[in-house]
């Protein structure tokens, strides 16, 4: 209902890895490598990177004309009515988010994102950003100095939260909560989203199996424990002297 409401909703969905137009993370500290700091970065935009909104050439003409199809695609999907025009204010805000963002070029160079802040500095960076609010919903309130990687993007980022209507951002939130969770939905939601991103985008031929997607999820987000029980039943105690007397 409010811009503080807003940035608060950021700060949790960017938690639950929802995109958000920027997004906190801890990162060992640039200037001290025995602890760790907060960094804010550039972030928002459903397409793989600025390029994809601006680049001259048909296959990004192609991706351009289809991806606010993709939007109303998985909005309809969602039970959301016109799904169209939802999509379209989707795009052109995602739109302007890109075209504030910086180029890869920028973001690789370590010196030009070093850039400390105390939070008491940072209506510095912009006044119009309700940093507080953002910074209570990831949990960080307690944070005292941070990191802004781009600080010229989040200036920009203030202009278009001022003169978007809190309807569009609640339609482009709707749209990346789903477009997040469409791999765990049902099938109508993931062959959606593999027939763009998969194939348009990413040029892959055919979805790979659910058995071979579940191993995978399984695999990266308890790769380790996963591994225990594999050398618990498969990796012999000869076998661990053959790899240690190959190793040395």
């Amino acid at each position: 209902a409010s811009m503080d409401d807003l940035m608060r909703t950021f700060a949790e969905m960017s938690r639950s890895g929802v995109g958000a137009p920027f997004v906190p993370s801890m990162q060992v500290d640039s200037g001290n490598s025995q602890r760790y700091a907060v960094y804010l970065t550039q972030s928002g935009i459903g397409l793989p990177n600025r390029t994809y909104y601006f680049q001259e050439g048909a296959k990004f003409d192609e991706i351009r004309a289809r991806y606010p199809e993709y939007i109303a695609r998985l909005l309809g999907l969602a039970g959301l009515d016109e799904a169209q025009a939802r999509a379209q204010a989707v795009y052109q805000l995602e739109r302007r988010i890109a075209e504030a963002h910086w180029p890869p070029e920028d973001n690789r160079d370590a010196s030009k994102t070093n850039n400390r802040f105390a939070v008491s500095q940072l209506d510095s960076v912009s006044a119009r950003i309700r940093w507080r609010a953002f910074l209570a919903g990831a949990g960080m309130s307690d944070v005292q100095e941070l990191f802004v990687r781009q600080p010229s993007y989040m200036q920009k980022l203030g202009v278009i939260l001022d003169e978007t209507p809190i309807e569009d951002w609640k339609n482009y939130l709707r749209f990346h909560v789903v477009n997040s969770a469409a791999p765990w939905l049902a099938h109508d939601f993931t062959a959606a989203q593999f027939e763009f991103f998969g194939k348009l985008v990413s040029g892959q031929q055919q979805l790979e199996p659910r058995w071979q997607r579940a191993v995978q999820t399984m695999n990266g987000a308890l790769g380790e424990a996963v591994g225990k029980v594999y050398v618990e039943r498969h990796f012999s105690p000869e076998a661990k002297k053959r790899m240690n007397a190959l190793v040395a």
